[in-house]
């Protein structure tokens, strides 16, 4: 299970690398794997305490956001100041 985890965080670091954020679309294919069901796994783990520290913690250094309200609301800001 441990080596699963650690293949989707190494996709997520890929995006981020490629892309800047960890806002992955929710059709986004990286590395021939689409993920985006496994980041909506971490945030309800997250939200229930159920994540370990350790993962929070990894995730955290990269920047992932744990709301994809956070996301919808920052990209609105985007969309906005470069209008």
């Amino acid at each position: 299970f441990q080596q699963r985890w650690n293949e989707k965080y190494d996709l997520l670091v890929e995006y981020k690398q490629e892309h800047g954020h960890c806002n992955v679309p929710r059709n986004d294919i990286t590395n021939g794997q689409k993920f985006s069901s496994w980041l909506n796994i971490q945030r309800r783990f997250y939200k229930k305490g159920t994540l370990p520290g350790h993962r929070v913690d990894r995730l955290n250094e990269i920047g992932f956001n744990w709301s994809v309200y956070d996301m919808v609301g920052r990209a609105m800001d985007v969309s906005w100041e470069e209008q």
